[in-house]
């Protein structure tokens, strides 16, 4: 008889901690809330390649070096500061933007100055659109 109960004791005990284990789980923490796209968009850009007239060429076959760090400033709005240089030291693109907006289509990260897209993003790149001292066309892509 006393066998009995210790056996029932037992298969109790085993139920009940098998119970408790299984039935505990971690709890799960909120997860982070996605950032914002000016959250996502931050950050500094380093000088990748130039297009113009047709042709594109890899950062080290050109007479460009430097970068372009997006900082967050509202949700939707971005500080951008272009460093960007001939090899030599002199300037050719150095120049601040505050509240630069962006905005998201599709997978595609646009970067407007009064209601004028200027630059577009993807993935980790971005490609500024401009005008050299000579009038014509480029296209700087930057990645991070």
């Amino acid at each position: 008889m006393k066998t009995t109960v210790r056996l029932r004791f037992v298969w109790f005990a085993l139920l009940l901690s098998a119970t408790l284990f299984t039935g505990c789980k971690k709890e799960n923490v909120d997860p982070v809330a996605p950032a914002d796209l000016a959250d996502r968009v931050a950050g500094t850009y380093k000088y990748a390649e130039l297009s113009s007239n047709g042709q594109t060429l890899p950062a080290d076959e050109t007479n460009l070096k430097g970068t372009i760090t997006i900082s967050r400033q509202t949700a939707t709005t971005v500080r951008m500061v272009f460093a960007i240089s001939l090899k030599n030291g002199n300037p050719f693109l150095d120049d601040t933007f505050d509240d630069v907006e962006v905005s998201e289509t599709g997978n595609e990260i646009l970067y407007e100055v009064d209601g004028q897209t200027f630059a577009r993003g993807k993935g980790n790149a971005i490609s500024i659109n401009g005008r050299d001292s000579a009038n014509k066309a480029f296209t700087l892509t930057a990645k991070k």
